[in-house]
């Protein structure tokens, strides 16, 4: 076997086995990049004395055994594509995929068939192909591909004691299968009055029902909130008038002060004293 891959214009080839002269049905397995798409493909082999082209139907096709009759030279393979109007677009380089050794043939060879042109090729597949939708047609207009006939449902709606009863007929179902629909029951009359609603809304288990007070709904009377401190309970003991502080110790003692010692005098007020007037812990 011989693997080619075509990249672009480029070819790498790579055989698989020893090639030799004489060889019949020898694969070669082809893969295309993306520049392909689209285009016919025709795989072009040349050998030591023959050349022939072999339209690819898929990516794999056959040697022409003509090109491997004569051994002695190398065997060469091109691929080129064709676009939409038979224009060439895609021409390869040349590739060689090796040399043929001269094979081993049988005393009096048996010539095989050679290679028919691609262009007859295609037509051949083409014409392959019209006899297959061809057959198929045939069958289609003898019914060969006709299926059993459809069931359509069908509903039907009957009147009965206290509503209606519904009857669905379908392919597997063929009898019917029925159910029931009832008539629904009268409803009750409505009111507009709210006394004579049941089920009322209740707070703190007093139903809501003409004007009640807040006392009867167990809630606090607006006259029981508290709107001064002083009619708080000062359970945490918190100052309820001014303090004199002026015996407090002033924080701001002021510029002239700056660098000097708090001092506790005798008297134990504190004052504050320079650094050069204290002197062994007097001043």
């Amino acid at each position: 076997m011989i693997a080619v891959r075509a990249r672009d214009r480029d070819l790498y080839i790579v055989p698989l086995w020893p090639i030799t002269s004489g060889s019949v049905g020898l694969p070669v397995v082809f893969n295309f990049d993306d520049a392909w798409d689209g285009l016919n493909r025709i795989a072009v082999f040349r050998g030591s004395e023959a050349e022939n082209e072999v339209a690819l139907l898929s990516d794999s096709c056959m040697v022409p055994p003509e090109v491997l009759a004569t051994p002695g030279d190398d065997l060469y393979i091109g691929v080129y594509g064709r676009d939409a109007y038979g224009t060439i677009a895609m021409p390869t380089v040349w590739g060689k995929a090796g040399y043929i050794y001269d094979g081993t043939q049988p005393i009096e060879p048996d010539p095989s068939e050679p290679t028919p042109e691609w262009s007859y090729q295609v037509q051949q597949a083409a014409a392959a192909a019209l006899r297959i939708a061809n057959a198929i047609q045939t069958a289609a207009e003898n019914g060969e591909f006709d299926g059993e006939d459809g069931y359509s449902p069908t509903v039907t709606i009957t009147t009965i004691t206290g509503g209606n009863r519904v009857t669905i007929t379908d392919a597997d179902h063929p009898q019917g299968q029925s159910f029931d629909v009832m008539d629904g029951s009268g409803g009750g009359g409505g009111t507009s009055d709210y006394s004579d609603l049941t089920n009322k809304p209740q707070i703190n288990g007093n139903e809501l029902r003409g004007n009640k007070t807040a006392a009867q709904l167990g809630l606090a009377a607006s006259v029981d909130i508290p709107t001064r401190t002083s009619q708080l309970t000062n359970d945490s003991g918190f100052l309820t008038q001014h303090q004199d502080i002026s015996g407090k110790l002033n924080a701001n003692q002021g510029a002239g002060n700056a660098r000097k010692f708090m001092v506790v005098g005798s008297d134990g007020v504190v004052v504050p004293v320079a650094m050069q007037a204290w002197s062994g812990g007097s001043y």
